[in-house]
């Protein structure tokens, strides 16, 4: 007699194949409509109160169509695509979010910056794990007020077994974790899709991550295996 795959599995497959799908149906539509933008900016270059509109127009699609990436990575990650095994240097990838972010942010006065300086290696998928911070750091990002500054960190850690952790911290500069139990990624909602596949991504490389509830923005804590 065969043995039948659980319920579960059917559903993680139906799940992969829907987010498969919807990426591909997609991805031709809004480049049309990328394409279309970008036309009608150059014939109206002389319409200030147009243009505005349909650079906003612009700004949005570029946002959907990162949103798309990010489904088509959860995508391959639910069909068991499992990301690369090699070495990398985690503190380089940290100044590069920051840096980044802090220039989409410029406009609002927010800076993002990596403490992190020491060399820290971390076996994975440097692209994946980049884009799980990027995704934290931004959904940070959205709830400090003006002029703040978000600090990123990271430090080596011992845990009880013989296995060596990386613990990074990204949070409002001087906040403190409050007492208690740690947050889920509920707290994090305002983060979208981004967070969820920040969630995967760590789970994947065998890590952990963990909200910490202060009295501003909450302090993420990610904690991943070294290398």
């Amino acid at each position: 007699m065969m043995n039948s795959s659980p319920p579960l599995d059917a559903s993680r497959s139906r799940l992969r194949d829907v987010l498969g799908r919807s990426v591909h149906d997609l991805r031709n539509p809004l480049a049309v409509v990328r394409a279309s933008l970008e036309w009608i900016e150059l014939e109206i270059a002389d319409r200030a109160d147009i243009l505005d509109a349909v650079r906003d127009a612009m700004t949005a699609t570029t946002r959907i169509v990162g949103i798309l990436e990010d489904l088509d990575t959860l995508a391959r990650l639910e069909a068991g695509d499992a990301s690369g095994r090699a070495v990398f240097e985690l503190s380089e990838i940290l100044g590069r979010v920051a840096v980044a972010t802090s220039a989409r942010m410029e406009p609002r006065g927010v800076d993002v910056v990596s403490l992190a300086t020491a060399p820290i290696h971390v076996r994975g998928d440097d692209k994946l794990v980049a884009r799980a911070l990027e995704a934290l750091v931004d959904v940070c990002v959205r709830g400090v007020p003006s002029e703040g500054s978000v600090e990123i960190d990271a430090r080596v850690v011992d845990a009880e077994s013989e296995a060596r952790w990386v613990e990074i911290s990204i949070g409002l500069r001087g906040t403190v974790a409050n007492d208690g139990q740690p947050a889920s990624i509920e707290a994090l909602s305002g983060g979208g899709l981004g967070v969820y596949l920040a969630l995967r991504v760590v789970e994947v490389h065998g890590g952990s991550l963990v909200v910490h509830p202060t009295t501003t923005v909450p302090r993420t804590t990610v904690r991943l295996p070294l290398g």
